[in-house]
């Protein structure tokens, strides 16, 4: 078949002339065969996994994990109407991010919205993360996503009612909630006083400044705070007034809702939990701020029992409250005898060297020795950089730096400072072997794939299958072990947890309320943009898991998920 007759007498010769035209092609057909689910996709009872994008500021929403019902594109858009939503659109850089987080990540296949010219097809996310067009009718996983200000507002907003009027906070009146949460700076309050609660919550069965609390523990490094969450089995969930008073009980303060780093803490542990929480901050006349269990700030009575968070407080506040005896305008000295207003302004001004040191050197351990010019022992690196003479090096006696050392130009040596514990083989197109991407970046390859074993070139891999594909770390006393690059690894929950015990004595899934394994969690998993199993409580009633955004999800155990398994290290337990 040619172009053209031109295109046939060019290839041919000019006296070639036995040519006629081809027979057309047959119309466009889906290349699947429409198959109705034996379900109804607008009644289904989906599982969802749910990701709050901040560039657009919009909740999406990924539907049918467990593939239970899973719809054409007509019916997946339908649904989303339903639940008052559009179908994420192929169009919008914000979408196709939040489309690769929820599906190519999990290696899901979902719809997109908008529609091709060529008729009977349709954009979809392919498994890999590419968008393709293909056949509407087929079965696929799809991503709803939160309409524009006032349509989102009236649909999933409490306040919301029809012709009841809101006021800004200069008095100016809008026909509704939504209508001034849109339009108007800061948050509407109704034009009149609201009446107090109809009825009044009765006071929990229980004496909530003394019960104890389950809590899960989140570290913002944005404000280099820790928050609490308090209550996850609510079986004492306070009022607004009592759940402050909690928190200055114990040294802290209510997370507020105007600070940036709060929201993002109480988005964490709340919104990604599906936990309503109290957030502190002012919000009119009987009413008080909380976060909804899909990430709103929200502004309702204050009466009724609500999970909270708390955070720490700022150094100087921290340090009255430890220490009541500080008494104001008692100078104190540090070392160097510079002088202080009182006990508390010396302890913590004196720590800003240190504090800045660790913020600079996060590869810098706790409890690791180190010593100045003239052998003086500090207990780590930043206390000898700030309280010691000239730059620190380890003390004598503990083990000399990894050899060999890194070469002058510094490209590995970043490698190893910011990567220290990536040991994933890779191999460029001669087999050539890196220790991991970032060694092969400093020479010079860009493309790689993972090794197999017994490769050869320049520090070739163990013959070692595991070391190939599992990420390992030891940190804070533990190994761990991330099953697998690859993905090949996956297992429902209940089989990643008898993996991980199959292994030997003392090895286990990650247990999530431990913050040091959930920062180790965090740079096997999340950083890689992966989703891994963490270790279920005895009384959750669903299963643990870190999204490839780091958040902690709460789903059913049943889907296919990388893990991760640890263990007491040998060197800790010796």
């Amino acid at each position: 078949m040619w172009y053209n007759p031109c295109y046939l007498q060019c290839d041919m010769g000019p006296d070639f002339t036995a040519y006629s035209s081809c027979t057309p092609p047959p119309p466009h057909e889906d290349p699947v065969t429409p198959t109705k689910a034996p379900c109804d996709p607008h009644k289904f009872p989906y599982k969802t996994l749910t990701y709050y994008n901040p560039h657009d500021c919009r909740n999406y929403t990924l539907y049918d994990i467990d593939a239970g019902c899973m719809p054409d594109w007509d019916e997946a858009a339908e649904v989303c109407e339903i639940h008052g939503m559009e179908l994420a659109p192929h169009s919008e850089h914000e979408s196709q991010d939040s489309l690769y987080r929820l599906c190519a990540a999990n290696r899901y296949t979902c719809w997109m919205g908008g529609r091709p010219d060529e008729p009977g097809s349709c954009y979809l996310m392919s498994a890999e993360g590419y968008t393709l067009k293909q056949g509407c009718k087929q079965p696929v996983r799809f991503v709803c996503r939160t309409k524009g200000c006032y349509e989102s507002c009236r649909h999933s907003n409490p306040l919301y009612e029809p012709h009841v009027p809101y006021c800004d906070k200069y008095g100016k009146k809008y026909d509704d909630f939504c209508f001034a949460k849109c339009n108007c700076e800061g948050e509407p309050v109704p034009c009149a006083t609201p009446s107090p609660d109809p009825s009044p919550a009765k006071p929990p069965a229980c004496d909530p400044y003394t019960h104890p609390y389950k809590t899960i523990r989140y570290y913002n490094h944005y404000d280099c705070r820790n928050y609490t969450l308090y209550d996850t089995y609510a079986e004492c969930m306070p009022n607004w007034e009592t759940a402050w008073q909690v928190c200055h009980k114990y040294g802290l303060e209510m997370a507020p809702y105007d600070d940036d780093a709060s929201h993002d803490a109480l988005t964490h542990l709340c919104a990604a939990n599906r936990y309503t929480c109290w957030m502190d901050g002012d919000s009119g006349p009987g009413l008080c701020p909380l976060m909804s269990a899909e990430g709103y700030t929200l502004k309702q009575g204050c009466e009724q029992p609500v999970r909270f968070v708390c955070r720490t407080k700022d150094c100087y506040e921290r340090c009255l409250h430890e220490n009541p005896w500080c008494k104001p305008q008692v100078p104190y000295c540090d070392k160097y005898g510079n002088m202080y207003d009182d006990y508390c302004h010396a302890l913590c001004d004196g720590m800003e060297c240190y504090q800045e040191c660790r913020a600079a050197h996060p590869s810098c351990k706790p409890h690791v020795p180190y010593c100045d010019k003239y052998g003086n022992k500090h207990e780590d690196y930043c206390f000898a950089l700030c309280d010691g003479f000239g730059e620190p090096v380890l003390c004598a006696g503990l083990p000399p730096p990894p050899s060999p050392e890194p070469p002058s130009d510094g490209c590995l040596d970043k490698c190893d400072w910011k990567y220290p514990n990536w040991h994933v083989w890779v191999c460029d197109k001669d087999g050539n072997a890196y220790r991991n991407w970032c060694y092969a970046a400093c020479n010079g390859c860009e493309w790689y794939t993972l090794c197999h074993p017994g490769g050869s070139g320049g520090g070739s891999p163990d013959a070692d299958v595991e070391g190939d594909n599992v990420l390992k770390m030891t940190e804070h006393g533990y190994d761990y072990r991330m099953y697998t690059v690859d993905a090949k690894q996956r297992l429902p929950y209940d089989q990643a947890q008898q993996f991980c015990t199959a292994l030997g004595a003392g090895w286990d899934l990650v247990p999530y309320d431990d913050f040091n394994a959930y920062e180790a969690v965090q740079k096997l998993c999340s950083y890689n943009k992966y989703t891994c199993w963490l270790k279920r409580k005895k009384y959750d009633a669903l299963y643990p898991l870190m999204a490839a955004d780091g958040s902690l999800q709460m789903q059913g155990p049943d889907q296919d998920v990388r893990f991760v398994c640890r263990k007491a290290s040998s060197s800790s337990s010796s």
